[in-house]
């Protein structure tokens, strides 16, 4: 079977990775497809793969519909040419349109429900829609719903944490308490109206934080100068590495908090969006906490310093959730086949 991957952010190649190396050991073709966004293209170079790279990233409402119908033209001739089976891609929405004028199946899979006007053009054209089962709305008999997140698909429960020596590698102390801090650009077409840290609140954050170890900062698109000082050359293959070795993460990356908690590392995702996946990880097994308030995410991060018990207490809720969960790496492997002809 001929199989079309599209990636639209760094974190979407972890979650087909495991499924991208079972479908090349039992001989289906691949083509992988990407944006240019954040390290994306690094990511996938490192890692040795090739991507055919639709489009750049584009700003507003009309930069971003002319970005969409630019990776559809580029889309159908290559699924033509390709002779793909099946498409498939986190959120996808030039995927689906594009699969759906070739008169190909997909299956696209989100965790977002914030993205409303994304879901709204995409979902209606895919063949098949995955989602937790947290997820907010229903799709009807398209709609295939797993127990977990996305981030269960390549966070290894079982994976050793790496050596804390790397973080020389980094200009890091290893000896020293370490606080992963992410922020994001803000442009996505889910992230209007909505709001984080701030500068201001970043600011104040890493002060505070500095006085109990320190920060490796995380930026999505351009870094404000006043920040720049706590950047780390950390690439983006071990971004992970720096995370399982970190004591607390805080930041406006919904998928960083969520591979953090699944770490076993105290995590705060700061923002006044509200995502069904997250909200879960906080209600049902305690793993992070989903904050909109500067004091009240200080005083938790103090509360946490303090507490000489959470790390045990966070391995056994790290535990039950994936002992409740499924496979999801399993799942994204067969619902793709079971999507194709």
């Amino acid at each position: 079977m001929n199989i079309l991957v599209d990636f639209a952010h760094p974190a979407h190649f972890h979650f087909f990775s495991s499924a991208i190396r079972r479908w090349r050991d039992e001989g289906h073709e691949l083509t992988l497809t990407a944006r240019r966004k954040d390290v994306l293209l690094e990511l996938l170079r490192d890692a040795g793969e090739e991507a055919v790279a639709l489009s750049g990233i584009r700003r507003g409402r009309v930069g971003q519909m002319a970005e969409l119908l630019r990776r559809i033209r580029v889309l159908v001739p290559l699924i033509r040419k390709k002779r793909i089976d099946v498409l498939t891609a986190v959120g996808g929405v030039s995927v689906a349109h594009a699969a759906w004028l070739c008169r190909r199946p997909s299956l696209i899979w989100t965790n977002n429900e914030n993205a409303r006007l994304s879901n709204r053009i995409t979902l209606p054209f895919a063949t098949r829609i995955a989602t937790p089962r947290s997820f907010v709305g229903d799709y009807g008999s398209r709609h295939l719903r797993y127990r977990g997140n996305h981030e269960r698909a390549y966070v290894d429960p079982d994976s050793p944490a790496p050596p804390r020596e790397v973080l020389h590698d980094w200009g890091l102390d290893p000896g020293r308490l370490l606080f992963v801090v992410r922020l994001v650009s803000w442009q996505a077409s889910h992230d209007r109206g909505h709001q984080g840290l701030g500068l201001h609140g970043a600011l104040e954050l890493i002060r505070r934080l500095e006085g109990h170890g320190q920060v490796a900062l995380s930026v999505e698109g351009e870094c404000p100068p006043e920040l720049r000082d706590h950047l780390r050359p950390i690439p983006p293959l071990e971004m992970r590495k720096a995370l399982a070795l970190a004591s607390l993460y805080i930041g406006e990356g919904a998928t960083m908090a969520s591979e953090a908690a699944l770490m076993g590392v105290p995590s705060i995702f700061f923002s006044t969006i509200r995502l069904g996946y997250l909200e879960e990880l906080e209600r049902e097994f305690g793993l992070l906490r989903c904050l909109s308030n500067r004091e009240e995410a200080f005083a938790q991060i103090e509360d946490w310093l303090g507490d000489s018990t959470l790390g045990t207490l966070l391995a056994a809720r790290r535990n039950r959730f994936f002992e409740e969960t499924d496979r999801v790496a399993d799942l994204v492997h067969d619902w793709v086949l079971e999507t194709g002809p």
